[in-house]
Formats: C-alpha cells, structure tokens, sequence
C-alpha cells in the first residue's frame, strides 16, 4: 500500500493497520530507520535491549509480529562504539 507525505511531513497510517494494531490518536509510534527502509511500529510493543548490570536482557512488549534480537544487539554494539570514538 502507499501513500504521500504533505509538505510538513506527514502521512496517513491506514485505518486498517490502525484498527489492527490498536493505534489511537494519543498512541506512541516508534519509526526506526533500518538501512534505506523506515519501519513504524507502536512504541509499547516492541523488542528492546535493557542493560541489567554487565548484561544486555531482551525485554519485548507484548509484539506479536517480528522482532529481531540479532539487529538489536548490533545496535546496541553501534551506539556503544559510537560513545567510544567521541
């Protein structure tokens, strides 16, 4: 399905995926820019790596679609090496 940006930079989320996924006009969204693709999921409901002392712990919101650990940790190891080369 596809749909156009305005000029401030917006676009429709389609009723059905908001009926399906529960999306509210307050609702949270989280958009992820994942090489030349951008991915919008509802914010509560996904996969995120929580750091519990030394250790990296999956932590998933109930997401009932794909998540995956591997990407996850590579972006944690990024955002780490990012704070290293400052």
């Amino acid at each position: 399905m596809s749909t156009n940006i305005d000029k401030a930079g917006r676009f429709v989320i389609p009723k059905e995926f908001r009926e399906k996924l529960g999306l509210t006009p307050d609702s949270s969204i989280e958009v992820i820019l994942d090489g030349t693709d951008i991915r919008i999921r509802k914010a509560e409901n996904f996969a995120s790596l929580k750091k519990i002392g030394r250790f990296y712990v999956l932590k998933t919101g109930g997401f009932e679609g794909e998540s995956d650990p591997v990407k996850l940790i590579q972006q944690s190891r990024n955002e780490r090496e990012n704070k290293f080369n400052e």
